[in-house]
């Protein structure tokens, strides 16, 4: 495996993918070296990316898969997949000197976000959540990785009714609902362009894949923006769970004196509500309510860093040391922009919750 603290020169590949058969069939090699590549948490379709091209460009409805190929300076070598895409409005400028254009691409969660049930699709009680999720996004012809889970659900759950189904718009809102009940993240895609469903655990439960480390040897530019956002901080949490006309309300409650944004510190209550179309008991709503609460009245903390490209990407845990900035600790990726430039640049916002 490379050291990727090493400096390494970039190359950038890129491989047309047959949306038949998923496999990469053909060299595209009037791509221009820029463009770059984005992902966000907490958006729809996590990832998109922009490029340009000379002369002209029809890959029909196959997919385009970008490669990074990094030469070390001790003479390894390693290649990563940055993103597998859909091309979505290709531009072309002729004339004046200028023979190519540019391309818009979306992540392939855009495919699910696309389609949706064209009549009642229905889960019964007992159905596994997320197994239920990656049926259908196989479904959709997309390869799914997950953590097996041994959530079920506790009633009937329907997709595809407008107001009365299950608030879904389409089947990828219809995946992440039930993702949200098991207590998974929202899914998202690789390098591969493979659907990835995860669960949902602190920064501080999960192990580093990466190191930023002040020094002369650093892979970062001094140059930090950090943000601390109390906005969100709430002390009291609601959930409910309704199924059928039944509806069951867990509550929390933040009391702690030495908390600074408690009920007695603030002397008012800050209430977030969050609402689950399935059935539950009163033991699972204040399990919840709990479990929210603890994310909740933490303060959101930002570090915005630039930085030479790691193989890490949004919800994966990097290390920080910065001493002179008096930056530690563990931070979840939550955005990232690559750029497909000399040197493979990147700019990655940090995130952590903290009491």
């Amino acid at each position: 495996m490379a050291d990727w603290t090493l400096p390494f020169t970039a190359r950038y590949r890129y491989m047309r993918v047959s949306r038949t058969t998923g496999l990469e069939c053909e060299r595209l090699t009037n791509i221009v070296r820029g463009g770059s590549i984005t992902r966000k948490l907490g958006t729809d379709v996590f990832e998109g990316a922009s490029l340009e091209y000379r002369g002209s460009f029809d890959i029909g409805t196959d997919l385009i898969r970008v490669y990074l190929d990094a030469t070390f300076e001790d003479g390894s070598n390693e290649s990563c997949a940055l993103g597998t895409f859909i091309v979505n409005s290709p531009q072309r400028k002729v004339g004046g000197g200028e023979d190519g254009g540019s391309l818009v691409l979306d992540g392939r969660l855009q495919e699910l976000a696309d389609t949706d049930f064209l009549e009642g699709f229905s889960l019964p009680a007992g159905t596994n959540a997320v197994e239920a999720a990656c049926d259908i996004v196989a479904d959709c012809g997309l390869r799914v990785q997950y953590d097996p889970c041994d959530y079920l659900l506790g009633s009937t759950l329907t997709f595809g009714l407008g107001d009365s189904g299950g608030d879904a718009k389409n089947k990828l809102e219809a995946v992440n609902a039930l993702l949200a009940l098991a207590g998974y993240r929202s899914c998202q895609t690789d390098g591969m362009g493979t659907v990835l469903m995860v669960r949902d655990r602190s920064a501080e439960r999960r192990c580093a894949k990466a190191s930023f480390i002040e020094g002369k040897n650093a892979r970062f530019e001094r140059e930090v923006r950090e943000e601390l956002d109390r906005s969100s901080v709430c002390n009291v949490v609601k959930v409910s769970y309704s199924s059928q006309g039944d509806t069951v309300t867990g509550y929390a409650y933040d009391d702690d004196p030495a908390s600074p944004y408690s009920i007695p510190s603030l002397g008012r209550e800050r209430v977030a509500k969050y609402s689950f179309n399935e059935s539950g008991t009163q033991e699972v709503a204040d399990s919840k309510a709990a479990e929210l609460l603890a994310t909740q009245r933490s303060v959101l903390r930002q570090v915005a860093v630039s930085h030479v490209y790691q193989p890490v990407s949004c919800g994966d845990v990097v290390c920080m040391r910065y001493a002179s900035g008096a930056i530690f600790g563990n931070f979840e990726v939550a955005e990232q922009k690559i750029s497909l430039a000399d040197g493979c640049r990147a700019t990655s916002v940090l995130q952590a919750y903290e009491r």
